[in-house]
């Protein structure tokens, strides 16, 4: 009989595991702390020998991580139960709300963690999607109650499931990138073969209905020195490219493919602006605090910012960008965006975001990692 191979911890997540910054940070996080961790989630052989250079397991799951999520979730626990039938760990930890019940089902006598890292029964992508977002919430209403503790990336999230659910109030974690010096970069401009006088507003993320980057592109009539770079994919793209067209602008909608999370912070560092104008489609929308403004705050550029509650509360707090109602017209937006990039303001917020970065950097609550491994 084959011997149960021992981790400290066990991270399952029905994503790319290479871009995925927040899982990452935390598998490095305990493998600085001496622990054995292993990462079961969609991934190539090349990422898998890049990640045992660090020290971490990556147990690959063959296939895409996009596509039709019934079947990306099937082909997942296919092959994660039988990975899980020779693993042992102190932690499972449910890096979404996909992974819980296996998580759960695992776990035995180990600890069980939950990262609800967003508002999983108000999600954004399925507002018009009620079926799907039933399953959904009843999937975590019916698991969440057996985990050990549930973290979130946000105190509003923390709140709403704590009203939600009861029980002991979820920790945050929030999502920050590491600290990094960097200097400015021009790696848009060479890329794309820009002008220099082209000012760029970059977006980063998932390309979805509700992120803002139609707006966005609605200005770009208004503001001829402007271009839009969106880093990421989703199936709003052939929106947006469609618009472009109509707006005669498709020459300055830029577009680069998600890449490995490591990478993504010297192309960040290229663009004058970032894009964290998310509309209220949902309450996770609504309470959304994402990476990206803090990567754009790491790179050093100011932030387009919806003014909603939790961004409007580190906007107000550190002034790292400008708030915008998330209803306006593209006039107002493209005002807000020509006013953000000139002089004295632009520098103002600039150098914000040079304090700001030393909060809001993955190093100032890496503690919260080991206590949460811990129990603690």
């Amino acid at each position: 009989m084959t011997r149960a191979r021992e981790f400290d911890d066990v991270m399952l997540l029905i994503q790319h595991a290479i871009n995925d910054a927040r899982m990452l940070n935390i598998a490095r996080s305990l493998v600085r702390q001496r622990r054995r961790v292993c990462l079961i989630a969609y991934a190539s052989d090349l990422d898998r020998r890049m990640l045992a250079r660090e020290g971490i397991e990556l147990i690959a799951v063959p296939g895409s991580a996009e596509g039709w999520l019934p079947a990306r979730l099937l082909r997942f626990y296919r092959f994660a139960r039988r990975a899980l039938k020779n693993i042992r760990a102190r932690t499972y930890w449910a890096e979404d709300v996909f992974t819980l019940p296996l998580a759960v089902r695992h776990s035995a006598a180990s600890r069980v963690l939950y990262d609800s890292r967003e508002i999983y029964s108000a999600m954004g992508t399925l507002s018009s999607q009620s079926l799907r977002q039933g399953f959904i919430s009843g999937l975590e209403r019916r698991y969440i109650r057996q985990v050990d503790e549930c973290f979130v990336s946000g105190p509003m999230d923390a709140d709403y499931l704590h009203d939600l659910y009861g029980g002991r109030r979820p920790r945050v974690l929030m999502n920050l990138p590491h600290y990094a010096e960097l200097r400015r970069s021009h790696r848009i401009h060479e890329h794309f073969k820009l002008p220099a006088t082209t000012r760029i507003l970059i977006y980063q993320g998932g390309v979805f209905a509700g992120k803002g980057l139609l707006p966005a592109l609605q200005t770009l009539p208004l503001l001829p020195d402007l271009a839009l770079c969106v880093v990421g994919d989703g199936p709003y793209l052939g929106v947006l490219c469609d618009c472009a067209a109509r707006l005669h602008v498709g020459n300055r909608l830029l577009h680069l493919p998600k890449m490995p999370y490591d990478q993504l912070l010297e192309w960040t560092a290229a663009a004058d602006l970032g894009l964290c104008f998310i509309e209220p489609l949902s309450l996770s929308y609504e309470l959304a605090l994402p990476n990206k403004l803090f990567e754009y705050c790491m790179a050093g550029i100011p932030s387009i910012v919806s003014d909603l509650p939790a961004m409007r509360a580190v906007i107000r707090e550190h002034s790292i960008g400008v708030l915008v109602q998330p209803d306006s017209s593209p006039e107002v937006l493209a005002a807000a965006i020509r006013a953000s990039l000139q002089a004295p303001a632009y520098t103002a917020m600039q150098r914000a975001s040079q304090a700001a970065r030393k909060v809001y950097c993955w190093e100032a609550q890496e503690g919260s990692v080991v206590d949460l491994a811990l129990g603690r």
